[in-house]
């Protein structure tokens, strides 16, 4: 049951997408956006391998959290690089 949720590329494009709403009305410091990308980009994985763009890369739940924890942290990283706030003084520091 939750491999077959795990693979299905539509949950994760399900699961990025709400991420990527709620961070936009919650502003949660683009860390669920970020997030939701990388479930973004594993379900493009996921599609391409539906597809067979290639061969089977991701055959169990253990393979796409792996894939998962590396895009997540990728993502988490260039984000935060580049929407790095600036040294702009703020009027509010005496």
């Amino acid at each position: 049951m939750i491999e077959a949720v795990v693979l299905d590329p539509r949950s994760w494009l399900v699961l990025g997408l709400t991420l990527g709403i709620a961070d936009i009305l919650f502003g949660a410091a683009n860390l669920a956006l970020a997030i939701g990308v990388a479930c973004g980009l594993v379900s493009a994985v996921l599609f391409g391998q539906e597809l067979e763009w290639y061969g089977t890369i991701l055959a169990s739940w253990r393979s796409v959290a792996l894939l998962f924890s590396g895009f997540s942290i990728a993502s988490v990283l260039l984000l935060r690089l580049t929407l790095r706030r600036g040294t702009v003084a703020h009027i509010n520091r005496y």
